[in-house]
């Protein structure tokens, strides 16, 4: 198991207090991404949806946004599920993101994952998140902005 951790930062926020929020990865298998899915948009979302909430993107060049936030009901946590991969046999460099969305501020980033080292089925824990708001998530290509390939993938976000 690898353990990464990002700070989050409440600037332009009022009466939010900075915190620590974590991501955590393994190589687990994790719940199977083989089930109706929403695309997802270069907008961010205006919606809301209850967990779990199944997405996928193609073609990606740079950043792109789940269509709903996510109503986390007051929990301090959510999982990802994702297998995200390079449209070309070049590897791809990405992170994704996570968003209050209250405010549309960034929480989180997640440390950079490699397509040709992170392959296959990976679930990503995002913990020590504030329960009094709702989040989204988006995933960002790193590679493609420097002529990289695109990415795609798929994934679940749950409880």
């Amino acid at each position: 198991m690898f353990t990464f951790s990002g700070t989050a930062f409440a600037a332009e926020e009022r009466n939010v207090q900075p915190a620590i929020q974590t991501t955590e990865i393994t190589s687990t298998q994790s719940a199977s991404l083989n089930v109706p899915a929403a695309p997802m948009a270069l907008t961010r979302p205006t919606t809301g949806t209850y967990l779990p909430y199944n997405g996928y993107f193609i073609g990606v060049w740079t950043e792109i946004f789940s269509n709903y936030y996510f109503l986390t009901s007051g929990s301090t946590e959510f999982y990802i599920d994702w297998n995200v991969t390079s449209d070309t046999p070049d590897y791809a460099l990405w992170h994704f993101n996570v968003y209050n969305a209250s405010t549309n501020k960034l929480v989180l980033s997640s440390q950079q994952f490699n397509t040709g080292v992170h392959t296959g089925k990976w679930t990503s824990r995002v913990y020590n998140l504030d329960p009094a708001y709702n989040y989204y998530i988006s995933f960002v290509n790193d590679t493609a902005p420097l002529g990289g390939p695109r990415i795609s993938g798929d994934f679940t976000v749950r409880n």
